[in-house]
């Protein structure tokens, strides 16, 4: 026992409203109360709260991704990547046609494949790919994510590309404020090839490569929302047991007015904590 209970103990004491029973466990219950008014004030944040901790980081920059991505191809011994216009277009038409139709794919609802995107700023391309993620603050961390990833990886050591486009876009996606990275990486035709193909359409087709790996999606904002609940569903779980196992204990020596009066307490935490488990459906949208 320390100071805390006994000062909670004595005041309850001079109202006349604690139990005779008042023990460990309603201490422990006291404990778990404050904790889960702790995480309530983080779980019931307004959206706007939570887009504040989103701007501390927004301003992700394409070109320190640009230069990530080149020093991972040096490494391997692979030429630099150029910063191509047309790409860097195509992939901020990308990012916002994600945010305004609602979706986290490399095809859109409409099944739009991601090079049509690159063909329509006129970029004629030979080898084409895309790496996507979101939820990410630092481009180090996009990097790194991609880099882990088997076929992110493939993309940005392809020996076949030699021009890159990159745009990041603040946005919300399914309910979820997030930032998007769109990287396109392409290989144009030479003036040579595009002579030669100028008067068979059909070429093209045959001797270009599209690269999409299975998309990246790594923490956001709001999935540290998923995790509080995770652990008030523990809390659950645990004050349950308590409950169930005290009263199993005491349900011999103590008529029902005298469980009621002893539970009182455990009871209002149970019901808090289900409150505030129910409230974070709501707010995190999930």
């Amino acid at each position: 026992m320390n100071l805390s209970y006994f000062t909670i103990s004595k005041l309850l004491k001079a109202h006349k409203k604690i139990p005779k029973g008042f023990n460990k466990i309603m201490l422990c219950n006291l404990s778990l109360l404050i904790i889960l008014f702790v995480l309530s004030f983080q779980l019931i944040l307004p959206k706007t709260s939570r887009l504040k901790v989103l701007g501390i980081s927004i301003n992700l920059e394409s070109v320190q991704i640009f230069d990530l991505v080149n020093q991972q191809r040096e490494t391997n011994q692979l030429p630099p990547l150029e910063l191509n216009d047309q790409l860097s277009q195509a992939a901020m038409i990308k990012a916002n046609d994600m945010l305004n139709q609602n979706y986290w794919d490399h095809y859109s609802p409409n099944n739009q494949s991601p090079w049509q995107f690159i063909t329509q700023t006129g970029y004629v391309y030979k080898y084409a790919g895309e790496n996507l993620a979101k939820g990410f603050y630092d481009e180090k961390s996009v990097v790194s994510a991609w880099m882990a990833s088997p076929g992110h990886k493939a993309n940005i050591l392809s020996d076949k590309f030699s021009q890159t486009g990159i745009a990041t876009v603040k946005g919300e996606v399914n309910n979820e404020d997030t930032i998007f990275i769109v990287q396109l990486f392409a290989a144009p035709f030479s003036s040579e090839e595009l002579a030669l193909i100028q008067n068979d359409n059909a070429k093209i087709v045959n001797q270009t490569s599209e690269l999409n790996p299975p998309i990246i999606k790594t923490q956001s904002v709001n999935d540290s929302f998923l995790s509080s609940k995770f652990v008030i569903a523990i809390v659950l779980i645990i004050l349950s047991i308590i409950i169930f196992v005290d009263i199993k204990h005491q349900v011999r020596k103590l008529k029902f007015h005298q469980i009621v009066k002893r539970y009182w307490l455990n009871s209002l935490l149970f019901l808090v904590t289900g409150s505030v488990y129910l409230l974070t459906k709501i707010f995190s949208k999930v």
